[in-house]
């Protein structure tokens, strides 16, 4: 696909998000992930909630909670929005995995910082103490492409940089994480340029590890 087509597109699709009455767009982006952060057999939700709007878009922050008996309990909510989330024009900040991404033995979030164009996606990763979510570490997941191919196994974490501060030719990114399939497998939409920096788009199932995602095998492999 054309780098200038893909970025237009978008663009649009973002105006079109955007232009949706407030009470779908909050409802469509606020995902709940279920996840049992302290090991007990009991799973706790990681939702975000909406804190102040402006002309821009609307703002969020984390919060975590048990359901009793129906009823929401509240185990730790970022009341001081330490970690601010934007829904808003120059791009969507969400939530998309948790789990032990590391292999630390410990669960981490890991969500998104808004992006506008077609450049390695930067992550947020956030780990839970047993009390409260504290960012650990700011990523990107990259790998080198040789003849349209990966060259190598590991997306290795990396600086994120914009589109115009390096050269991403013959580079692929996680762009999102879509799912954990089992405890260490993840399903990802990848990302990349070509050699001739068209733009590349495909799926793949990475095994999480201490050196970064180890690519298993493609759902469906890079393609324009």
């Amino acid at each position: 696909m054309n780098k200038n087509l893909l970025i237009h597109l978008l663009f649009f699709t973002s105006v079109v998000l955007l232009s949706l009455n407030s009470n779908y767009a909050q409802e469509d982006f606020n995902k709940v992930i279920n996840v049992d952060l302290d090991k007990d057999g009991v799973k706790e939700n990681i939702f975000l909630k909406k804190h102040r709007t402006d002309d821009n878009g609307s703002y969020y922050h984390l919060v975590v909670y048990q359901k009793i008996k129906n009823k929401r309990k509240i185990l730790w909510e970022d009341k001081n929005i330490e970690y601010e989330f934007c829904y808003a024009d120059w791009g969507i900040e969400e939530l998309q995995i948790a789990g032990d991404i590391d292999k630390d033995g410990k669960i981490e979030l890991v969500t998104n910082y808004a992006i506008s164009d077609v450049s390695p996606v930067s992550f947020r990763i956030f780990r839970w103490t047993g009390d409260k979510f504290i960012k650990s570490d700011d990523a990107c997941y990259i790998i080198k492409l040789k003849d349209g191919n990966t060259d190598g196994e590991i997306f290795t974490s990396d600086t994120a940089y914009s589109s115009g501060e390096k050269d991403f030719t013959s580079t692929a990114w996680i762009d999102e994480f879509t799912q954990f399939i089992e405890p260490d497998f993840l399903e990802v939409n990848i990302t990349g340029y070509d050699s001739e920096d068209n733009v590349l788009m495909g799926k793949a199932i990475l095994q999480s590890t201490d050196k970064g995602f180890k690519l298993v095998k493609w759902l469906e492999e890079l393609h324009d």
